[in-house]
């Protein structure tokens, strides 16, 4: 589903901390989603986010998902970063709830007839 989701990615150091990176969903499914920001991340890096999944049937939905960077392109002319992040170890109830709201999402860009 093509849209446009605010986003913090967080990417576990070795010091044990952790580094915030912001950006933007422009891509969402089941299996994964893209991301753009201003800073690269390496392929195979592992990442934690919280999808704001809006208001669904049990009131304000957030998820937090991991995921592994499967690929990244850098845009020379804008300097965006797009990254493809695939989920991992997301259970069947999660991936049915990003589902549902990639449904609701499409029914609100369906014009009344």
């Amino acid at each position: 589903l093509p849209l446009v989701m605010p986003l913090q990615i967080r990417v576990a150091k070795e010091d044990g901390s952790e580094k915030v990176i912001r950006g933007k969903v422009v891509d969402l499914s089941g299996g994964g989603l893209q991301f753009v920001s201003k800073e690269a991340l390496p392929v195979n890096t592992e990442v934690t986010f919280t999808l704001p999944l809006g208001a669904g049937e049990k009131g304000k939905q957030h998820l937090v998902v991991k995921g592994v960077i499967n690929w990244v392109f850098v845009d020379r002319a804008t300097k965006d970063v797009r990254i493809g992040v695939q989920f991992a170890g997301i259970s069947e109830a999660d991936r049915e709830r990003i589902i549902a709201f990639i449904f609701r999402e499409l029914r609100k860009r369906i014009p009344p007839s």
